[in-house]
C-alpha cells in the first residue's frame, strides 16, 4: 500500500507501506524507518467512563446527546483520517475537538486535542499514533 500524505498546502509522497497488522497495531515502513501506530479500535472503555460537567443539567441533555453522537462521527472520521495519512483533516478534527470538547462539559479532551493539533501542524510523525489513540480513547470512554 502506498499513500500520499496531505499536509495542507505542502504535500509529499514519502513511500509508505503497510507491512503489518495485528490486533489495530499498525506498522508502517516510510522511507527506508519504521514507524509503529497503534489505534484504540475498540468501543470498550479503558478506564472510568466521563460525563460532561453539565451532565446534571437538564436543560443542557438535549445538546449533550447530539454532541455525543457528533464525537462517534467524528472518532470514525479522525481514525479513518490518521489510516489515511489524511494529516491535514486530522488537524481539523483535532480543532474542532479542542474548542468543542470545553464547550460541552468534557474539559479532559480539550489539552488532549490540542496536543493532537500541535503534531499534526509540526508533522510529528512519532508523536501523532499516541495521541490518536488517546483521543480515541478519551471518546470511548464519554457516556451521557
Amino acid at each position: 500500500m502506498t499513500t500520499r500524505l496531505d499536509f495542507g498546502q505542502r504535500q509529499f509522497r514519502p513511500e509508505i507501506r503497510l507491512i503489518g497488522l495485528e490486533n489495530a497495531l499498525f506498522l508502517f515502513h516510510i522511507n527506508q524507518v519504521h514507524l509503529f501506530m497503534a489505534l484504540a479500535t475498540t468501543t470498550s472503555p479503558k478506564g472510568p467512563a466521563i460525563r460532561s460537567e453539565f451532565a446534571d443539567d437538564p436543560d443542557f441533555l438535549e445538546l449533550l446527546e447530539m454532541f455525543y453522537e457528533s464525537l462517534q462521527e467524528r472518532r470514525i472520521e479522525m481514525a479513518n483520517a490518521f489510516q489515511n495519512g489524511n494529516f491535514e483533516q486530522l488537524k481539523t478534527l483535532a480543532h474542532q475537538l479542542k474548542g468543542a470538547g470545553g464547550g460541552y462539559g468534557f474539559s479532559g479532551l480539550t489539552p488532549i486535542a490540542s496536543r493532537l493539533e500541535q503534531a499534526c501542524k509540526n508533522h510529528d510523525l512519532v508523536a501523532m499514533p499516541e495521541l490518536v489513540s488517546a483521543v480515541l480513547a478519551y471518546i470511548d470512554r464519554v457516556v451521557i
